[in-house]
């Protein structure tokens, strides 16, 4: 099942709307982003002084100090609808949610929209002046308090995901509203826990005479040396968490990134000029095994990790049993006994 997800962010001043403007326009280091494919990205304006310009053009001239001057909007849904449905790139669900914005805000205050298709699933940002029926800025009539946010939740999902499919999620429940801030931190922090591996360079004699399948053995030997304390100290995390299924989910994820090394290794791979093409087609066999064996590190550890759980599921099992009420001891039936004995 997939859900919609809509975030917001109080901008309440023109420093605020600029580094939230220099993420959406990629001005500044964005982590998250994939730069292959930032052009994919579409926006509605050019860059981020025009958007500040027609943010400026829509403000009241008499404000309160503190006054939101403007709403940031992030609207995408879980991965899989991407994935598995048929609005792939989401342009569908995104002119719905574009309509849903400009009917509840106006559509001359909802003054830009950009669409992302450089991160993990596309998203659609959008930066409303929260003018209300009377011209003021209140941004508390739209977003102020618990009620009113779970209210808007429930009004977009009914209103524009089910058309797609989407679901809600569970109105009442204990989760949070997240804001578009601790939206982006987890992302990010997700990003930084990437594992680092430094790839060994070839040997000042291997740029004359280079044996590929010594050099590619020094190379996954550094490899899994390296890899071997984020391993362990994964699994010693995952142990002593409470949250153990979180952990688990986040560390797959990261060991099971081994695109990541592969392109450390093609990069090795390209410098290496001197190869004959009998001798580049055995390197790159050497690599494939690389791979292979990082793979094989990650499912070992995998394995390791259900033999844990079920360990500790077997060693609760005794003491679960000892605090099940009395009863009668139930009938076992055993064998028959050898009278000829």
């Amino acid at each position: 099942m997939s859900y919609v997800i809509l975030r917001t962010a109080k901008l309440k001043s023109m420093g605020n709307i600029g580094g939230s403007l220099a993420h959406t326009y990629r001005t500044r280091d964005t982590p998250n982003a994939i730069p292959d494919r930032e052009h994919l990205n579409s926006h509605e304006l050019a860059g981020p002084e025009e958007v500040k310009a027609a943010i400026a053009a829509r403000l009241p001239e008499k404000r309160r100090s503190d006054a939101v001057l403007c709403v940031e909007y992030v609207i995408t849904a879980s991965p899989d609808y991407f994935t598995e449905g048929q609005d792939k790139d989401g342009s569908a669900y995104f002119a719905d949610a574009l309509k849903w914005l400009k009917a509840k805000h106006g559509a001359e205050n909802v003054v830009a929209t950009s669409i992302h298709n450089d991160e993990k699933s596309p998203h659609l940002v959008a930066y409303v002046v929260p003018l209300d029926d009377q011209g003021k800025l209140n941004a508390k009539a739209f977003l102020g308090g618990k009620a009113k946010l779970s209210a808007m939740q429930t009004e977009f999902a009914q209103g524009v995901g089910r058309k797609h499919g989407l679901e809600r999620g569970v109105e009442g429940s204990r989760a949070t509203h997240t804001t578009i801030r601790e939206y982006y931190g987890r992302i990010g922090q997700a990003q930084e826990q990437t594992p680092s591996v430094d790839v060994p360079a070839p040997h000042m004699g291997d740029r004359f005479k280079l044996n590929p399948k010594a050099y590619g053995e020094r190379v996954a030997k550094a490899v899994l040396e390296q890899m071997a304390p984020e391993l362990r100290a994964l699994r010693a995390k995952a142990a002593e968490n409470d949250g153990l299924k979180r952990e688990v989910k986040e560390a797959r994820r990261q060991l099971a990134n081994t695109e990541f090394l592969r392109k450390q290794l093609v990069a090795v791979s390209k410098t290496i000029t001197m190869l004959n093409a009998d001798e580049r087609r055995t390197f790159d066999h050497v690599m494939e095994g690389i791979n292979a064996k990082v793979q094989a590190v990650a499912k070992a550890r995998r394995s390791k990790e259900v033999a844990d759980r079920t360990e500790r599921v077997e060693a609760r099992a005794p003491r679960q049993a000892e605090i099940q009420p009395a009863g009668p001891a139930p009938t076992v039936k055993g064998p028959e006994p050898d009278l000829d004995r």
